[in-house]
């Protein structure tokens, strides 16, 4: 069997802690939890215990992916798109 190898072009996260690795990592060694209240729906219809959720702040699809997409793919795929 051949072996393949990998190559990798680059390291980003996009995570309820923060974008991008440094700002990761600065918020990871802080210890912030990441973790808040339900802002993005009603959780009306939820119970307590799922009314705390890890939300990704601050992220602006604009500028990174196209309209067409923006309609096409679900903010949590939009996630997945590299920066240009």
């Amino acid at each position: 069997m051949r072996r393949r190898g990998v190559v990798i072009t680059g390291l980003g996260i996009v995570s309820p802690l923060a974008i991008g690795s440094a700002d990761f990592g600065v918020s990871a060694l802080a210890g912030n939890p990441g973790i808040g209240p339900l802002t993005l729906f009603t959780d009306s219809g939820l119970p307590a215990s799922c009314r705390r959720v890890g939300k990704v702040h601050n992220f602006r699809p604009e500028g990174r992916v196209t309209r067409s997409v923006k309609k096409q793919a679900g903010r949590f795929g939009q996630f997945a798109i590299p920066l240009p």
